[in-house]
C-alpha cells in the first residue's frame, strides 16, 4: 500500500502525482548541491538508467549482472517511470526553458516535428524487436519536449484556466471511459471493432472523455453563475 501511495500511484495512471512530488524534491536537491548544469547532467544520467528499465529493458536483461540489478530495483518499485528516474530531466528542462534567451526560435516547431518522427521510428524499432518492458521512456522524447515547450511558450502569451481544467479532467477520468467502453463493447458483442482495434479505442476514449470534461466545466460555470 505504501509503495502504491508514494511511488506507483493508487491507480495505474495516477503515478504522475507521487512522481512529480518526488521529482521536484530530487531536482531541487540536485540544483542546490550541484548547480543547474551539473544537475541537468545528473538528471540525464537518471533518465538513461530509467530507459534501460523501461523501453530498452530487452537490452538490459541480455547481461546477467544488469538484469539482477534491475530486478532488485523492481522489488522496490514497479517501473522506472517514477519520480527518481523519469521526472527530474523534465523539471530541469523547464528550468532551462524559463531562462532561455535564444532569439531564433522560429524553427522550434519544425524541430519538434522532426523529433516526433524520430521518436516514432525509435518506438517502432523497439516494438519490432520486443525490447520494451514498458513504453514511457524514449531517447527522442527529451528533445521533442524541449522544442515543443519552447514553441508553446513562445506562442502562448496568456493562460486559459478552462483549458487547464478540462485537460486535468481528461487525465483523471479517462480510465473510467476505457473500462466503460470495454464493458459496453463486451455486452453488445463488438469487442473486435471497439476494443481490439487500438486506434478506434483511443479515438473513442479521447472523444468521450473530452465531452465529459467539457460538461463538467460547463456545469461548474452554470452553478457559479447561479450563485451570483
Amino acid at each position: 500500500i505504501l509503495k502504491d501511495v508514494f511511488i506507483n500511484g493508487t491507480l495505474y495512471h495516477l503515478w504522475y502525482f507521487p512522481a512529480l512530488i518526488v521529482g521536484v524534491w530530487i531536482t531541487y536537491y540536485l540544483v542546490k548541491k550541484l548547480g543547474r548544469k551539473k544537475a541537468l547532467i545528473a538528471a540525464i544520467l537518471l533518465y538513461i538508467i530509467g530507459m534501460f528499465g523501461d523501453s530498452y529493458y530487452g537490452i538490459t536483461i541480455m547481461n546477467q549482472i544488469t538484469k539482477n540489478i534491475y530486478e532488485f530495483m523492481f522489488n522496490i518499485f514497479d517501473y522506472t517511470r517514477n519520480g527518481l528516474f523519469y521526472v527530474p530531466i523534465f523539471i530541469c528542462l523547464g528550468h532551462i526553458i524559463k531562462a532561455d534567451t535564444r532569439k531564433n526560435t522560429k524553427f522550434d516547431l519544425l524541430y519538434a516535428l522532426l523529433c516526433f518522427i524520430l521518436m516514432s521510428v525509435e518506438g517502432s524499432i523497439l516494438h519490432y524487436y520486443n525490447l520494451q518492458r514498458h513504453d514511457s521512456m524514449y531517447l527522442f522524447l527529451i528533445p521533442l519536449m524541449y522544442f515543443l515547450f519552447c514553441y508553446l511558450m513562445d506562442h502562448s502569451k496568456t493562460s486559459n484556466k478552462k483549458i487547464r481544467n478540462v485537460a486535468t479532467y481528461i487525465y483523471i477520468f479517462h480510465p473510467l471511459f476505457i473500462v466503460g467502453i470495454r464493458f459496453v463493447s463486451g455486452i453488445i458483442g463488438m469487442d473486435k471493432i471497439f476494443v481490439e482495434n487500438n486506434l478506434i479505442l483511443y479515438l473513442l476514449v479521447c472523444i468521450s472523455t473530452t465531452i465529459f470534461a467539457l460538461l463538467i466545466e460547463k456545469v461548474k460555470e452554470v452553478v457559479k453563475n447561479e450563485r451570483k
